[in-house]
């Protein structure tokens, strides 16, 4: 009872002073806030480049991915249909573009009729490491026969402002496929 009695008499002397009851509701001070807006900001800053950085590496890898379904589209094609496929790629307008089409034996005059589609944007063409090497349009070529043989070829990709690169390799004359990367320790950087 004597316990009841003071909680009682403390919280009506709280509520007649407007004095504590405004010291109560006031919230954060200035300064409060604004460490932990700075504290926020620190975090943030040390965090982006890094989470940039895997950002760019998850669009690499989904990109290598999409080159070689293409290249396994051109491949099983050539089989299914009994007939050559030839599988271009080429860097223009910021965007790696490709097409699949039948071989034949004139060659392409105007490139810019074919139907190309493009890889996301942002994602670079390696072109000094792509293989083989660009005809005169800047396309870069690999068919498959119709037992989906092909020629050997490597297409590398790569993100602006990172060290990171993707490739898909048709490593063997009987149009076995892999996946590869670069090791930044390795001499020239090399994706294998």
């Amino acid at each position: 009872m004597h316990l009841h009695r003071q909680s009682f008499q403390l919280r009506a002397k709280f509520q007649r002073d407007p004095q504590r009851r405004l010291a109560s509701n006031r919230g954060f001070t200035l300064i409060e806030s604004l460490v932990v807006v700075l504290m926020i900001g620190v975090l943030a800053a040390i965090a982006a480049p890094s989470w940039i950085a895997f950002l760019n590496v998850q669009r690499l890898n989904a990109a290598q991915g999409q080159v070689f379904e293409i290249l396994r589209k051109a491949q099983s094609t050539a089989k299914l249909k009994r007939v050559k496929q030839q599988v271009n790629f080429r860097q223009k307008d910021g965007r790696v573009q490709w097409v699949i089409r039948a071989t034949t034996p004139t060659p392409i005059t105007d490139p810019d009729r074919l139907p190309w589609s493009s890889l996301d944007k942002g994602i670079k063409l390696v072109s000094d490491e792509t293989k083989p090497r660009a005809d005169e349009f800047g396309i870069h070529k690999i068919q498959f026969n119709h037992y989906g043989e092909g020629n050997l070829g490597r297409v590398t990709l790569s993100v602006p402002s990172s060290p990171a690169k993707r490739c898909v390799i048709a490593s063997t004359l009987i149009g076995a496929m892999r996946r590869g990367q670069n090791r930044p320790t390795q001499k020239g950087n090399l994706c294998d």
